[in-house]
C-alpha cells in the first residue's frame, strides 16, 4: 500500500513538472486539462432611459399596463379586520386635500388629485415622478427623501 502512494506521488510530481501552460490546446499533451481564462466582455451602450426617450417605440403600444391610484394605507390589526362589517369607515392616514400616488405596475409613477368627472372618480396628474427619485415604504411612499 505504501508502494502505491509513493508510485502515486512521484506521476503527480511529474505531471506538475511536464506541465507547460503555453501546450497547444487542442493538441497538447494534457487535453483533460481545464484551461481558465479571463472573459473580456464588450463595452456595454450607454443606457437609455424609457422616460427620456423622445417617443415610445410602436411595439410597446399593446402591452397591458396597470395603473392605480393610492388614497392612503392604514395598518390594521386582525381583531379589527374580523370585526369590520357594512358601515364600518377606515380612516386613512393621508389628509383629505393631499396629493394621491399614481402607480404604474405597483411603482410609484406620479402624484395626483382626486376629481369627479361625470359622476365617476377620477385623477388629475399633478406631477410626474422622475429619474433618481428614492421611495420611502411608509403611508406616503411617493414623497421624496
Amino acid at each position: 500500500m505504501d508502494q502505491r502512494l509513493k508510485e502515486s506521488e512521484a506521476a503527480a510530481q511529474k505531471v506538475i513538472r511536464d506541465f507547460d501552460p503555453d501546450d497547444d490546446l487542442n493538441g497538447g499533451s494534457y487535453p483533460d486539462t481545464p484551461v481558465v481564462r479571463k472573459v473580456e466582455f464588450q463595452p456595454l451602450p450607454a443606457p437609455v432611459s424609457a422616460l427620456s426617450a423622445k417617443e415610445p417605440s410602436p411595439r410597446f403600444f399593446g402591452i397591458p399596463l396597470s395603473l392605480s391610484a393610492e388614497l392612503g394605507k392604514i395598518a390594521v390589526p386582525v381583531s379589527e379586520l374580523i370585526s369590520l362589517k357594512q358601515g364600518s369607515t377606515l380612516k386613512l392616514q393621508r389628509v383629505a386635500d393631499e396629493r394621491v400616488l399614481i402607480l404604474l405596475n405597483e411603482t410609484p409613477f406620479a402624484h395626483g388629485e382626486v376629481v369627479v368627472i361625470n359622476e365617476r372618480f377620477g385623477i388629475r396628474v399633478t406631477s410626474l415622478l422622475g429619474e433618481g427619485t428614492s421611495f420611502s415604504a411608509g403611508p406616503n411612499r411617493g414623497e421624496r427623501d
